[in-house]
């Protein structure tokens, strides 16, 4: 069980780290915050001015893409550089990834699902309803509205296997 999660700040320039903490939580959609505002800290107490971040470049991963992580560079004048999950998907480097991969497993997208407005929910490619059951549910920081069918519909259908891969 992982207990920490480790994070260093680094000079790009020098490759010094500016500033490392350990938090207790393991995904990454809240740390750009405080490493920013301890990078600060550490480079006043070198004598750099209080706005030193402003309109430097912040590279992280995809782990960090988060409407709170985004706000606080967008507040910092940070010029990011942080890749939304689904940035494969769009990217054509990545095309023969995705065909390998879909090759092993047969998915639906969402153009498979038929949405019906009136009722406020989804059909599925099998014909089964697919009913509200959220209207926030928040994944990776991300806030979405879950739909799910009744298990019984489910039961013996020859797509039960197959997975899903989109949003609704």
């Amino acid at each position: 069980m992982q207990g920490y999660n480790g994070q260093a700040m680094v000079d790009g320039k020098f490759q010094v780290i500016v500033h490392g903490e350990a938090f207790g939580e393991g995904q990454d959609h809240y740390h750009v915050g405080p490493m920013v505002a301890g990078a600060k800290e550490n480079l006043q107490t070198l004598g750099h001015p209080g706005d030193c971040l402003e309109g430097k470049f912040l590279v992280a991963d995809s782990n960090y893409s988060s409407p709170a992580n985004l706000g606080v560079c967008e507040e910092e004048k940070l010029d990011a550089y942080i890749p939304d999950k689904n940035f494969r998907t769009r990217d054509a480097r990545f095309a023969m990834q995705e065909r390998w991969k879909s090759r092993r497993t047969k998915r639906f997208g969402l153009e498979d699902f038929r949405y019906q407005e009136e009722a406020d929910e989804y059909i599925c490619p099998q014909g089964k309803v697919l009913r509200l059951r959220a209207r926030k549910a928040m994944n990776d920081g991300v806030l979405y509205r879950r739909y799910v069918a009744e298990r019984e519909g489910c039961e013996g259908c020859e797509s039960k296997g197959d997975a899903f891969e989109g949003r609704l």
